[in-house]
């Protein structure tokens, strides 16, 4: 297994049996991520663990396919990030699937380059939209490999869309409610006070540091000491 050299983002696993396609794969990704390949099912099973932060899966593999590797990797406890990069087309057998996207090969440098990075960063974010950037791939890949009618008005497509309609507009209702909750933070309050630092609070108050308190009273930095205000320009 090459080693990657120096890490940048991460450690991630090629899994493909064609040992050259995978060596491919690790070279595209090497600069940047500790990189490591497994050529087939057992292999990525004994080499992926905890530390691992994405593996690219292929899917057609004669030993071991890549289906259930990627289920003995989640019934083994595995929460990384997991992308099927592969030749085998879609279709609706991938929607119980536990991955994160589908990639049909061939797959250029840059584009796995920009899947990995992707990965990383959404390994972060909160689960319903992790959830929905799941779903949101599935429905890609399927649309894309299958775009005739009969695929579009299957009832597997139409209910998988409208779960994908579900999953965005909750990501939109906490957005708002969000928004409104930072809104409604510096909003003025009663007597015309606010809320957030350094602004005016009642009766004429200000907490700012140099900032006019109540009663003319001086404050450091100020131009004022107790009630004698110098209003001179200096």
């Amino acid at each position: 297994m090459p080693d990657g050299g120096e890490v940048h983002g991460g450690r991630v696993v090629v899994v493909d049996d064609e040992e050259r396609v995978a060596d491919v794969y690790a070279s595209f990704l090497a600069d940047e991520y500790d990189t490591e390949t497994a050529y087939g099912g057992e292999a990525a099973l004994e080499v992926v663990d905890d530390t691992v932060d994405v593996v690219l899966l292929d899917r057609r593999m004669p030993e071991m396919h890549g289906d259930e590797v990627l289920e003995r990797l989640r019934e083994s406890g595995y929460e990384g990030r997991v992308v099927l990069v592969t030749a085998l087309d879609p279709g609706f057998d991938i929607v119980d699937m536990r991955f994160e996207q589908y990639v049909c090969k061939p797959v250029g440098r840059d584009e796995l380059r920009t899947i990995v990075h992707q990965e990383i960063l959404r390994a972060n974010y909160d689960d319903a939209l992790q959830e929905y950037l799941r779903l949101q791939s599935k429905v890609s890949a399927i649309e894309d490999e299958h775009p005739s009618p009969a695929v579009a008005d299957d009832d597997r497509a139409r209910a998988l869309r409208d779960r994908l309609d579900d999953l965005r507009d909750g990501l939109l209702d906490t957005l708002v409610e969000h928004a409104q909750l930072e809104y409604d933070g510096g909003e003025r309050v009663e007597g015309g006070e606010r809320t957030d630092g350094g602004e005016r609070t009642g009766g004429g108050e200000r907490t700012g540091g140099g900032e006019r308190t109540g009663g003319g009273e001086g404050v450091p930095g100020s131009d004022v000491e107790g009630g004698n205000e110098d209003t001179k320009p200096r």
